[in-house]
């Protein structure tokens, strides 16, 4: 849940993680609602992603959207400002060497920008670092935060080699493309590029 102040307007940002919406195909895929918190019955569905699982050019599955939790993270950056909502149990499926030789909860995260009017697919961990002594089990979205001026975008990666956990970050302002991932025509899974104005943080403790 998130509290979102607009002029002469107080918003309340809630996520249900299994909640079934119209997307085909998938079950409880989870929501996010915008709600005023002075009227009860002016909850609405926000349209972060309307799509079922995706296919490739081939028609094979390449992702599953059941049961992601989409909306246990949400965070906003107050009045006008970018809001995120996440699905940590994404499963996203790595379909190189052999069809379905992979399937990985890396996660994934919706950015909402220009007062909700436009929406981004952000999963850092959807890449080719495949594995769980990489990012194949990382769940980015257990955890996020958007700074206050609404500039940068962190998202928390708990399960990232051997569970010892990392975060991203990407700006928020213009394209995040930075730390979004595309799967070209033709291909199933490339390796992430990162702008220089991008990070990946990874701290191995020390015993």
């Amino acid at each position: 849940m998130s509290l979102r102040l607009q002029p002469f307007l107080t918003l309340v940002i809630v996520g249900a993680p299994t909640a079934n919406t119209s997307q085909p195909g998938v079950i409880k895929g989870g929501a996010v609602y915008r709600c005023d918190i002075y009227d009860d019955y002016r909850c609405y569905l926000l349209p972060f992603d309307t799509k079922g699982n995706t296919y490739n050019d081939q028609n094979e599955q390449i992702d599953t959207k059941s049961n992601q939790w989409f909306g246990a993270t949400v965070a906003s950056a107050g009045i006008d400002g970018p809001l995120v909502a996440c699905a940590p149990r994404y499963v996203f499926h790595q379909l190189q060497p052999r069809k379905a030789e992979r399937v990985e909860p890396v996660g994934t995260c919706y950015l909402a920008k220009n007062n909700m009017q436009n929406f981004e697919d952000i999963s850092p961990c959807r890449t080719a670092y495949w594995g769980y002594h990489r990012q194949g089990s990382c769940q980015a979205g257990f955890s996020a935060a958007i700074t206050n001026d609404g500039s940068r975008l962190f998202i928390g990666a708990p399960g990232s080699y051997y569970w010892q956990g990392m975060y991203h970050t990407c700006p928020c302002r213009g394209s995040s493309y930075a730390c979004l991932f595309l799967v070209p025509a033709g291909r199933n899974c490339v390796p992430q590029k990162l702008r220089e104005k991008s990070r990946i943080r990874f701290f191995k403790r020390e015993h």
